[in-house]
């Protein structure tokens, strides 16, 4: 009778052990997923479902559907669009993520479908896993953002637009009243404040109209404002032409505002002064980018130039005044050269938030 050694028993012992752990870890992993708030899927190349499990209140019982395609569970445009990112995952081999949504029980659900190729030993895809994450609230959070986001746009709209009319109403009380004055100052000191006025008029109206209601493109608003001032001293346009080349340039409304004013300012005061009656000449209003992201305006005649004994420093009208004021408000640099004509050079950095 042949004696079978200890080391014998032992190979069986761990033998039994080890079918034991791989069906314990089975057990465990069938749990986890059965468990799991994911509806979890392997489909075969066919797109048939080769497992399936879902949370209960899907009310789905995987031994319905296994062998069967999504269709049994899904509209035929839904079930399309899975199988397209199956063969899609099937093709590339890369995993991939995507948002979509399914009408379940008469409900809206969105869902975030994670899908990976498997592969066997030889690196052959033969099955492709998917796990599809409840994502609704989620969802349904960023729509109430996004209403209430446009809610404050609409307003903010709507306070630009109300803005606009109110300085429009004061232009027009101040043309009003020049219409009863009978003294020529207060005929164009109303005139120089319906020009302020309008100016800052024309800046909520850009952003009423505009994509963006916090910011303005310089370029356009100052080309429209050049042309209205220009056009609201009824200069002969044979004689006196106004050219404008402006870069874009993005601008938030507490800077977009005393350039606006400077331009206005500048402009009128060449309408007004720079050309004496049957002179033919020309303003030049120029916007452009700095290599040091600043922003340069120009704004250029070639007038009979400025009266003698004007210093900027000490300015004794109110329109240099201004001027000197929205020079210090944008923090920028002036320079006045005087050699044919006039021409004021300002310079000043943009505002955080509007880098090009």
């Amino acid at each position: 009778m042949s004696k079978i050694s200890e080391s014998h028993f032992s190979k069986i012992d761990q033998t039994d052990n080890l079918a034991e752990l791989v069906q314990q870890t089975r057990q465990n992993l069938h749990l986890l997923l059965e468990s799991a708030d994911d509806v979890i899927a392997i489909h075969d190349l066919e797109w048939r479902y080769l497992y399936f499990t879902s949370p209960p209140r899907f009310h789905i019982q995987p031994q319905n559907i296994l062998g069967k395609t999504c269709q049994c569970l899904l509209s035929e445009e839904e079930s399309r669009i899975i199988e397209q990112n199956l063969e899609k995952v099937t093709r590339t081999g890369q995993n991939l993520t995507v948002e979509r949504k399914i009408f379940w029980e008469g409900k809206t659900i969105w869902f975030s479908d994670h899908l990976f190729p498997l592969q066997n030993q030889q690196g052959q895809i033969v099955s492709i896993a998917r796990i599809c994450r409840d994502i609704t609230e989620r969802k349904n959070a960023e729509l109430k953002l996004k209403e209430s986001l446009e809610e404050k746009e609409l307003l903010l709209r709507e306070i630009h637009h109300r803005v606009k009319n109110n300085l429009q109403l004061i232009s027009s009380l101040l043309s009003l009243q020049s219409s009863f004055s009978s003294e020529l100052n207060t005929d164009k000191a109303l005139e120089q404040c319906q020009g302020r006025i309008r100016t800052i008029a024309l800046v909520h109206d850009s952003l009423y109209q505009s994509d963006n209601l916090t910011r303005i493109n310089l370029a356009d608003y100052a080309q429209r404002l050049a042309s209205e001032t220009f056009y609201a001293f009824s200069l002969d346009p044979e004689s006196i032409s106004l050219i404008c080349d402006c870069d874009p340039v993005i601008l938030n409304i507490d800077q977009a505002i005393p350039c606006g004013l400077l331009i206005n300012e500048l402009i009128s005061n060449a309408c007004r002064h720079a050309f004496a009656p049957g002179r033919l000449g020309r303003i030049e209003l120029n916007i452009s980018n700095s290599p040091e992201n600043n922003i340069n305006i120009v704004v250029s005649d070639n007038g009979i130039g400025l009266p003698d004994g004007i210093d900027l420093e000490k300015p004794m009208t109110l329109g240099f005044t201004l001027v000197k004021g929205l020079i210090r408000q944008l923090n920028a640099k002036m320079t006045l050269d005087v050699n044919h004509g006039t021409c004021f050079i300002i310079g000043f950095g943009r505002a955080d938030g509007t880098e090009e």
